[in-house]
């Protein structure tokens, strides 16, 4: 089953083994790395996720996107203070597509949440900001800030509304620790068909759980 199927229907623990393969198998590949530095992140293993990462930036090929996605997850850490998010968004900002996306408007807020978010909230209304990747940054930056509300109009924005296809990502770790479970996330995943696959299948993944007696479910 493809790795990428598995990390959509929040079956990590099953995309890892097949993502550590491939890195394994062949570890002068950036590709493979990148893979595993999002899966490391997913998974919860930011330290490690940050090694791979500093050891990709020795590798051929080119490293914009784990540049931007370094970024993702700094946002996603309670260590990562604002100088380092700076360091690393600049960085973003003169290789990725992050940058073309928020370049200095942010950059300039990092130190100053209630800023940084009516920036984002500002972002967020701009109808020049409206692609799925845009709103899936101003979800990892809301959550960074502490704006659980915007985070999900933006993750419902990103993948309902949008179209966005990097579904694995709505598994990552927030800040807001009650997210997944937040019913405006599950009602993300109904409206994603995720609940229609969970029930035929009987798989709900790593996250999530039908409740006993019921048709709900839960997540975590």
């Amino acid at each position: 089953m493809d790795s990428i199927f598995l990390m959509n229907t929040g079956r990590l623990s099953e995309a890892t083994t097949r993502v550590r393969q491939r890195r394994e198998t062949d570890p002068l590949s950036i590709n493979a790395s990148y893979g595993w530095q999002i899966m490391l992140t997913l998974t919860g293993h930011p330290d490690e996720a940050q090694a791979e990462y500093v050891r990709s930036r020795s590798l051929a090929g080119e490293n914009r996107l784990a540049d931007s996605f370094g970024v993702l997850r700094l946002l996603q850490s309670n260590q990562a203070d604002s100088d380092s998010l700076r360091a690393q968004l600049e960085l973003a900002a003169r290789n990725g597509d992050i940058g073309q996306l928020f370049g200095n408007a942010l950059i300039d807020k990092l130190q100053n949440p209630e800023s940084a978010l009516a920036e984002l909230r500002r972002r967020f209304s701009d109808p020049t900001m409206q692609s799925a990747t845009a709103m899936m940054w101003v979800a990892g930056f809301a959550d960074h800030f502490g704006d659980s509300e915007l985070a999900l109009e933006a993750l419902r924005r990103s993948y309902v509304d949008l179209g966005g296809t990097n579904i694995g990502m709505l598994w990552r770790p927030y800040h807001d620790k009650q997210l997944h479970n937040d019913p405006r996330f599950k009602e993300i995943l109904r409206d994603l068909g995720l609940v229609d696959y969970f029930r035929a299948s009987g798989n709900y993944g790593d996250f999530c759980a039908p409740i006993a007696g019921g048709a709900d479910f839960e997540c975590r």
